[in-house]
């Protein structure tokens, strides 16, 4: 899945919002193109991308939300995000410049 750059502006970087969409046992990343919205305004109709997280359990459980992304690389990553036991991944990359 391609995420598109200067989705706002030409020369400016991507800027989305992202949601968790629960899809079937599993969830999914949404990235929506209505970057500064937040709690129950999710639009659909803005969505431009869904990918399917990894969903693994962890032994320590979090009571927050955390998200991270990780460098793997010079270009790749992995958006890491935890709640509870489970833990949702998804690795990414960018093409180099």
């Amino acid at each position: 899945t391609v995420i598109e750059k200067e989705n706002v502006a030409k020369d400016y970087p991507g800027v989305y919002s992202l949601w968790l969409k629960r899809v079937g046992d599993g969830w999914n990343l949404v990235f929506n193109g209505q970057p500064d919205i937040w709690g129950t305004r999710h639009d659909p109709k803005f969505d431009v991308a869904e990918v399917p997280l990894t969903v693994t359990v962890s032994e320590e459980e979090v009571d927050v939300l955390v998200m991270k992304i990780e460098e793997t690389d010079e270009t790749s990553g992995i958006i890491r995000l935890a709640w509870g036991p489970q833990v949702l991944t998804v690795e990414f990359s960018m093409p180099q410049q």
